[in-house]
């Protein structure tokens, strides 16, 4: 199947968490086509077992071990992923109703990021920039602010480009991954 996104859900030691994140992703997505790429990565509860049930439960959930660590989650949810853009979800995080409608109100547009707001202590963050990014000049502009906008959540990134461009999460990385990804990206 085509997808317009692919989700990629980190999963370790979320057994608590999982089904809930999955779940708002499941009532966002209305009826867009989006994936949801479950990579458990070396839990010692019963996350494997969570995400098997819910892969159950779903046709467009797929569940797949990695390593342990997120970055080499990051990157098998990168290798078998359908979708033209990428999410990124973090397994204790949760999606808002409108999140698939303004991010597929956007993804016609050329552009080769796509970065959204988030919420924080009930208060919505907006970013200062433009949310549909060429990538041509805007390091700077990005690196500025690395707090707002150097972490992968929030953001739609091209699989074309990844793979063009072999990008990928750093597993000797244990802090900065993120940002390192989005830096290699842009």
């Amino acid at each position: 199947m085509n997808y317009e996104i692919s989700v990629i859900i980190p999963a370790y030691n979320a057994e608590r968490d999982l089904e809930k994140s999955v779940n708002s992703i499941i009532n966002a997505r209305k009826t867009y086509t989006v994936e949801i790429i479950i990579v458990e990565n070396g839990s010692v509860d019963h996350t494997w077992q969570e995400a098997k049930k819910i892969e159950k439960k779903y046709n467009d959930v797929r569940v797949i071990h990695s390593e342990k660590g997120v970055s080499h989650a990051r990157n098998k949810g990168l290798e078998i992923a359908l979708g033209k853009w990428i999410c990124f979800v973090d397994a204790d995080d949760e999606v808002t109703e409108e999140a698939f409608t303004e991010m597929h109100k956007n993804i016609n547009q050329k552009a080769d990021l796509f970065i959204f707001g988030y919420w924080k202590n009930n208060k919505k963050i907006l970013p200062n920039i433009n949310n549909h990014i060429s990538l041509s000049g805007k390091k700077v502009e990005l690196i500025k602010n690395p707090t707002k906008y150097l972490a992968v959540w929030g953001k739609l990134f091209s699989l074309e480009i990844i793979r063009k461009n072999r990008i990928q999460f750093d597993p000797a990385l244990s802090l900065s991954e993120d940002s390192d990804f989005l830096i290699n990206y842009i």
